[in-house]
């Protein structure tokens, strides 16, 4: 899947970046960095989140996820002191500013996403379940384009019972759009409830939910994901 990010070209399986017709390959953690910003664009992601997803069982300190900004900075040629690629959000983490575009293989631009990803709502205080919601939805954006399902990535509107705002999916040319929450019950297991909705009808497609044990490893995560990822396959 090649994915255009602002006037550079994001090759994922290849872990390149091409800027003016100038290749630069990046370092497996940097990729990683990357796909983990791309899948949340344009929402920040916490430093802690980056660090807890692509260094994972590793002791590190702040300074790796910094240089590791630094070189995709200098990848995209942003300035850190007017960014427009990659921003910093002092004492939060960071997030992506360009366009995020799926394209085919040929690299051609793709059609408007059919399916719009709403963030999961984390249902429950504490960071268990924010920090399970901002995974698990990164996770199912990564497993969707893998299946070459064109996504775009949007925020819930809580202004009725299915916070979707309709009207502007359809302005989108958004298909379908999928809304998720996550809780955290008292015996520490973890809920994840998924609806999708056909967005010209407002009509629930499948609605199902998925339970996990704490901790909820990254395993869990891509085994629900993939299991989500082949209901959204069927009802394509």
């Amino acid at each position: 899947m090649v994915i255009r990010v602002g006037d550079c070209e994001f090759h994922d399986n290849d872990r390149l970046l091409i800027r003016d017709n100038v290749r630069y390959q990046l370092q497996p953690r940097d990729h990683a960095v990357l796909r983990l910003l791309i899948n949340n664009a344009p929402h920040v992601v916490p430093y802690e989140d980056i660090l807890a997803s692509v260094w994972r069982n590793k002791v590190v300190g702040d300074t790796v996820l910094y240089q590791s900004i630094g070189r995709l900075r200098r990848a995209f040629g942003d300035d850190a002191n007017a960014p427009v690629y990659i921003q910093t959000l002092t004492k939060r983490g960071y997030r992506l500013l360009a366009t995020v575009v799926a394209t085919n293989a040929a690299g051609r631009d793709g059609q408007l996403a059919p399916l719009a990803i709403l963030d999961f709502v984390p249902l429950s205080k504490g960071r268990t379940s924010t920090q399970a919601a901002l995974m698990l939805a990164a996770e199912l954006r990564r497993e969707l384009v893998q299946r070459e399902v064109p996504v775009m990535m949007g925020r819930a509107r809580q202004d009725g019972s299915l916070g979707v705002d309709f009207e502007m999916l359809e302005s989108m040319a958004a298909a379908m759009v999928l809304t998720g929450s996550v809780a955290t019950d008292e015996a520490g297991v973890v809920r994840v409830q998924i609806d999708l909705y056909d967005v010209a009808t407002r009509i629930l497609l499948w609605s199902a939910h998925y339970d996990a044990e704490q901790p909820f490893t990254f395993k869990r995560q891509g085994e629900i994901a993939a299991l989500i990822g082949d209901e959204v396959i069927q009802h394509r």
